[in-house]
């Protein structure tokens, strides 16, 4: 007997050996789980995707608005989040979507701290007032297009056609800026942000301005010299998602660029400094042809992302256990997937996603809300949570 005791392993042999297999066992039961839940979601997405759709129909298409959460520097968890819990849901369900990536952050101040970063920065509010305004000057332009082409004209630095075009008929209009494109907003302080921007879009002017920074080349007389005119183009309004794709003026060096400033010192010309011209685009005199825009439903995806050295338990547990999220997330995807929908609830919905104000990234901080009345008499939101 005493040979085979001497033979067998020590008690803390046992004990080490004994906890690595039962977790990683345990990992691989929970990696099978999450699996299996996934497909049971994905098996319920896929059932509203194979339903017949008629020929007028068009396929839903969504707006998800991807941000790094409060606390984190980068796209990275958000990212992860989407690709692992929401994608798959999508797609099997045939849910098509455009992917928006914001760093909403500020820049670092050096010598200050930048702790709550990603709260409340702005960035979102932006993109979605943007987002608003351009759809609305877009459906003005139907029925005007000679905004487009003056629109067009100020920023390619083209002349402006004389001959008015016919507004466009019923049947080349734009579909999808007739119907509306709801907004996913993942995360509390991108929804609050979305909510607000949303709000100021909606209301805000509608004229557009357009800065033109001219260059002018004179000679020693002081004669302006008309052939050697350089033009910069540069908007005073950062548009997120632009109305029209037509290129803009490439303002970089090029070897034509090098030869007139080599033209223009043998010839003893000096260039002056830019002098800026505002044009304005008015659109706001027909904003009543807007009003039959549809507001954009918005959606609530929650993300509890941890942060800091003293989560690494619970993340780490997280790995090995990963059931819950899996089962909580997948769900809120499939209700975007089904558009179970209501209106807004003044009294409550703002509390929505509260729970992640408690996480070390925020920094006691909180989200703000700031909605007109109209929109909260208006407002139809996911009913994620």
């Amino acid at each position: 007997m005493q040979s085979i005791r001497k033979k067998l392993p020590s008690r803390n042999t046992m004990l080490f050996w004994g906890s690595v297999f039962g977790i990683t066992g345990y990992r691989f039961y929970s990696k099978n789980e999450c699996k299996k839940q996934m497909e049971m979601i994905k098996q319920k997405a896929r059932e509203l995707a194979d339903q017949p759709m008629s020929p007028q129909d068009l396929p839903r298409k969504v707006i998800v608005i991807a941000t790094n959460q409060p606390g984190e520097h980068s796209l990275y968890k958000t990212n992860d989040y989407w690709k692992k819990y929401i994608l798959p849901v999508f797609t099997a369900g045939a849910l098509d979507y455009e992917l928006v990536e914001i760093e909403n952050r500020s820049p670092v101040v050096e010598g200050e701290k930048n702790e709550a970063v990603g709260v409340m920065e702005g960035k979102v509010h932006e993109y979605v007032n943007n987002l608003i305004s351009n759809q609305k000057r877009k459906k003005i332009e139907e029925f005007h297009p000679e905004l487009k082409q003056q629109r067009i004209a100020a920023i390619n630095n083209e002349p402006v056609q004389e001959t008015a075009p016919e507004p466009e008929s019923e049947n080349w209009k734009s579909k999808e800026s007739l119907v509306g494109v709801d907004i996913i907003a993942i995360g509390r302080n991108s929804f609050a942000e979305t909510i607000n921007g949303l709000s100021e879009g909606l209301e805000a002017p509608l004229d557009l301005k357009i800065t033109k920074e001219i260059t002018t080349t004179q000679n020693a007389d002081s004669e302006v010299s008309d052939g050697s005119s350089k033009l910069e183009l540069s908007t005073t309004e950062t548009v997120q998602e632009p109305i029209d794709t037509e290129p803009k003026l490439d303002t970089e060096s090029s070897p034509e660029d090098i030869t007139d400033q080599t033209t223009n010192e043998i010839t003893n010309e000096t260039t002056e400094p830019k002098q800026p011209e505002e044009i304005v685009i008015e659109y706001e005199k027909y904003r009543d042809l807007s009003k039959d825009l549809p507001v954009p439903a918005v959606g609530y995806l929650p993300i509890y992302c941890l942060t800091g050295w003293r989560s690494i338990p619970l993340r780490m547990y997280r790995y090995i256990n990963d059931i819950h999220n899996t089962t909580y997330y997948s769900e809120q995807a499939l209700k975007i997937v089904y558009e179970n929908k209501r209106k807004w609830i003044k009294s409550m919905d703002k509390k929505i996603g509260i729970e992640e104000e408690k996480l070390k990234g925020w920094e006691e901080k909180s989200a703000v809300f700031v909605i007109s009345e109209d929109l909260e008499d208006n407002l139809v939101i996911y009913d994620t949570y």
